[in-house]
């Protein structure tokens, strides 16, 4: 006998199976759970200074140690590896695995199950990790068993930072207990041929020495060519720096974890105590002969621009209301036009170079960054500035109705405005150097120098010229 299945009874029946299949399915699939909140409660056996007290081998009891990461891989200065402290101290973990701060965050409480793994020691500093290898080097734990050893448990948590100063840091087999944790040295700076500068050039780790008011050359900042901030400029200033306190055989290097960690924004200290003094008072000491001068500092904005190269690298012109003075660093600095600076002139040179007042012997740490300013040129004619050039030398003018010779800027050409004329000096080397001079009559502002007898005017850039 034929069975025949009514249109009425297939759709009824297909209906039913749909209304079954999306029981068993969800529109919307579950998210991974949140285990930030969960703690294992795993019980812990040792302290990490209790692990650091046991034979440098490896370890075959059920040893359990708990700690807070305080150092991971997020910036790149730390690579296969992270750092865990309790309150009695810090160990780094090696592990065969990229991209740590994913599962071990700065922050996050773990547990290791230490047994089957070594302890080990690189230079003086505790690791954790596999068996050592054929050079007595810890090897890292593999990436597919790190789970059999670490146990994630509460994110974030709170990591203790003692705050000390240099001198109590300085000497790190005085500080054991303080090695792999992270610390915070107040009242510190960067030395001068290290203030200023990239944390490390791009294509080796570097070391960067610390400094106080009164002592140097003991502790450095360790940064990998790798990490994210590699090509950023250290501070000029003085204040606080926390990082990672580690230890190279007998000398003390802290790492930080990102730039963040770095925080000086107080003037940097000299030699003993500075006196804040004018610029048109520093000029005024000039009497003819070289001047070594004192505890002093000055401040003021720069008006000349380095990224034209108009200007020796070495060189800026500093100005403060009406007056200014060339300063000459021992190195490349990295000032722009408009910084508001504050700079230690302690010590510095005060002389005439071809008849131009500077500051020479300049540490680039000693200059420091407080902000931005402008100086407003002083209107004037060429006659005028012939006639106070020696009051009005290296501050910024503006001239109206001034006409130019043919040719391009390199080089010396003279100017004038109807009232007088002056020379317009241009660096070979200035990005601008051999672009045409304008044609017609143009106003121009630009800084007052002089070499030898030669009263000269330099442009910064040609904005300068409208």
């Amino acid at each position: 006998m034929k069975r025949i299945f009514s249109p009425i009874l297939s759709f009824l029946l297909l209906a039913s199976m749909a209304v079954n299949l999306s029981s068993c399915l969800k529109k919307d699939f579950d998210t991974p759970p949140d285990e930030s909140s969960v703690d294992p409660h795993l019980k812990v056996t040792h302290t990490i200074a209790q692990l650091k007290s046991l034979p440098q081998t490896q370890i075959d009891s059920n040893v359990v140690i708990s700690g807070i990461v305080c150092m991971d891989d997020r910036s790149g200065n730390y690579y296969k590896k992270i750092v865990i402290q309790d309150s009695t101290g810090g160990i780094e973990v090696l592990i065969d695995q990229t991209n740590l701060y994913t599962d071990y965050p700065v922050g996050r409480k773990i547990y290791i199950k230490c047994k089957g793994l070594s302890l080990g020691s690189y230079h003086g500093l505790s690791q954790l990790g596999n068996a050592p290898d054929a050079q007595g080097s810890l090897t890292m734990i593999n990436g597919t068993t790190v789970g059999d050893y670490i146990v994630k448990a509460t994110f974030p948590n709170k990591i203790k930072v003692d705050t000390l100063s240099y001198s109590d840091l300085k000497v790190p087999g005085q500080n054991v207990n303080r090695l792999n944790t992270l610390v915070a040295i107040r009242d510190v700076q960067f030395a001068d041929a290290d203030a200023g500068v990239p944390y490390a050039p791009p294509t080796a780790t570097f070391n960067r020495s610390l400094a106080t008011c009164s002592a140097s050359g003991g502790i450095v900042v360790r940064s990998s060519n790798y990490a994210n901030f590699q090509p950023i400029l250290t501070p000029t200033g003085q204040g606080v720096i926390v990082g990672l306190y580690t230890r190279y055989d007998d000398a003390a290097q802290l790492i930080i974890r990102d730039t963040t960690d770095v925080r000086m924004y107080n003037p940097r200290c000299g030699n003993g105590a500075t006196s804040l003094i004018t610029i048109d008072s520093v000029r005024k000491l000039f009497t003819g002969g070289t001047v070594t001068l004192e505890t002093y500092k000055i401040t003021g904005v720069v008006i000349s621009d380095k990224s034209t190269g108009n200007q020796q690298p070495q060189n800026l012109v500093l100005q403060q209301g009406d007056r200014g003075i060339v300063l000459r660093f021992t190195g490349t600095h990295t000032f722009n036009l408009g910084d508001s600076l504050t700079v230690n002139v302690t010590g510095g040179a005060l002389a005439e170079y071809n008849s131009l007042l500077q500051i020479s012997g300049l540490q680039t740490g000693a200059a420091f960054k407080s902000g931005t300013g402008t100086i407003v040129p002083r209107v004037t004619t060429i006659a005028q500035i012939n006639s106070n050039f020696e009051a009005w030398e290296s501050t910024l003018v503006k001239i109206a109705n001034v006409t130019f010779p043919s040719g391009s800027y390199s080089g010396n050409k003279v100017i004038s405005d109807g009232s007088g004329s002056i020379t317009l000096y241009t660096i070979a080397t200035a990005t601008f150097a051999n672009d045409n001079l304008p044609t017609g009559t143009k106003t121009i502002t630009g800084i007052t120098g002089q070499f030898g007898t030669t009263k000269q005017i330099q442009v910064r850039n040609l904005t300068d010229i409208q």
